[in-house]
């Protein structure tokens, strides 16, 4: 089956993009990637880093998807959990689902605070079976919104994380954005994570779990044994914040933002120069 990756790129996120695309192209030959690059932004580093790559890397410039709805998705957690701007984007990303069904077999979506350090083939061959292959959020979902005292509105035993997921193109239906539209209006005071929670609500029972190491986060309990295949900075400690704080019990966060730090220095001269000082010293400072 013809599987193909795609990644939606706005111009405020150029530098992590820069890192998760070209960490991904490097360790999965044969993948072609589709960068979705939000009109009229300057991306002339991030096409310089992914020229090594040409025949595998395709650019479409685009306007995000514009909806009235947006302006009724407010409520005390949006500001903790995403920005309120960033809803284009993720439209973008149920977009890029439909478009992408007509071009492959299995659809990969990549976020882009993300280090890949491993080929990903098994798990393309797991979502050969029909159903999504991701690996699961239910604990840590679960803890953050006990610790606030929030409903969960996607309560499924597999709520699966999208910062990377295999998808078989023949479940996703052409109207999926207007589907996610509908889905903003009708959960608009009470979305945590938009397009997460549309798709693990449309996808409910159809999910295959892949090992942590596909998608490994911080707040995995796996995190400390596991050898990752794709590192996620999920949350507000990522390799280049301003600040952060190492988690309890992590020794290996010790490890992954030295390597991320490595990383950068490998793509550094297309890197902003803020960006490698901030992700070199947090790298000293865990």
């Amino acid at each position: 089956m013809r599987a193909k990756a795609f990644c939606v790129i706005d111009p405020d996120y150029i530098d992590p993009a820069i890192i998760a695309a070209a960490s991904f192209l490097r360790f999965n030959a044969g993948i072609p990637l589709v960068v979705y690059l939000e009109a009229g932004g300057n991306y002339r580093r991030l096409r310089a880093a992914l020229e090594q790559y040409a025949g595998r890397v395709e650019f479409r410039e685009v306007n995000f998807p514009e909806m009235a709805v947006y302006d009724s998705v407010r409520n005390q957690y949006t500001e903790i959990f995403y920005r309120p701007e960033a809803m284009p984007a993720f439209a973008q990303r149920i977009r890029g689902l439909a478009e992408m069904r007509q071009e492959c077999d299995i659809i990969l979506n990549l976020d882009l605070d993300t280090l890949t350090l491993n080929h990903i083939r098994p798990a393309i061959r797991a979502a050969e079976s029909g159903r999504i292959a991701a690996v699961s959020e239910r604990d840590n979902r679960d803890r953050w919104l006990r610790n606030l005292g929030l409903t969960d509105i996607a309560p499924m035993p597999d709520y699966f994380n999208t910062g990377f997921a295999a998808y078989p193109a023949a479940i996703i239906p052409d109207d999926i954005l207007r589907e996610y539209a509908d889905f903003l209006r009708a959960y608009h005071d009470r979305i945590y994570c938009p397009e997460q929670d549309f798709l693990n609500l449309k996808f409910a029972g159809m999910i295959t779990r892949l090992p942590a190491a596909y998608n490994l986060m911080f707040t995995a309990r796996e995190y400390t044994i596991t050898a990752p295949r794709i590192i996620h900075f999920l949350g507000f400690n990522k390799p280049w914040s301003a600040r952060i704080s190492r988690p309890e019990g992590l020794s290996n966060f010790d490890h992954y933002f030295p390597r991320y730090a490595v990383e950068a220095e490998r793509l550094g001269g297309f890197l902003s120069p803020e960006f490698r000082t901030a992700v070199a010293e947090n790298a000293r400072r865990i």
